[in-house]
């Protein structure tokens, strides 16, 4: 019994040595990709933080791009006019489930951070590769036994 309870309070004493600070996650860039977030409520910040976070992920740029001209004639002489429009947009979509969240400051205004091993990404990217190389596969199956809507499915 005496030899369990000094396992145990080793253990208990010993486990704050091996864990790291929100600070030390932030700067082991090698290792981890971090998102910090602030807001009234936790929740509020635990979004902004997951945010924060899959933008340095998965980033989609979007443009539009229209030009308009329009000639109109005078009597005294020529008028041109141009309306150029150009709209860029940036928006981030993905999906973590692996994440680990430090709630850094409590409420109100709150801060939290959320972090993922660069290794947990690099394995749901493999999975997502494996995934398509296994619809494509099927595809072309059902292709060969003249299944047109499993092959396109």
């Amino acid at each position: 019994m005496k030899k369990i309870f000094i396992v145990l309070l080793f253990s208990i004493l010993s486990s704050p040595l091996f864990s790291q600070t929100w600070e030390q996650i932030k700067e082991n860039r090698n290792v981890y990709l971090c998102g910090e977030g602030r807001g009234e409520t936790v929740d509020e910040a635990d979004k902004q933080a997951l945010a924060n976070l899959v933008s340095q992920i998965s980033v989609s740029i979007e443009s539009d791009f229209t030009i308009t001209e329009e000639e109109k004639k005078k009597m005294e002489g020529d008028e041109y006019s141009r309306y150029v429009e150009n709209k860029i947009k940036t928006y981030s979509s993905a999906t973590l489930s692996n994440t680990t969240q430090v709630i850094i400051k409590n409420e109100p205004d709150a801060i939290v951070g959320r972090y993922i091993k660069k290794s947990e990404i690099d394995r749901i990217y493999e999975s997502r590769k494996a995934k398509v190389a296994e619809y494509v596969s099927n595809a072309v199956k059902a292709e060969k036994l003249s299944k047109v809507d499993d092959a396109l499915r």
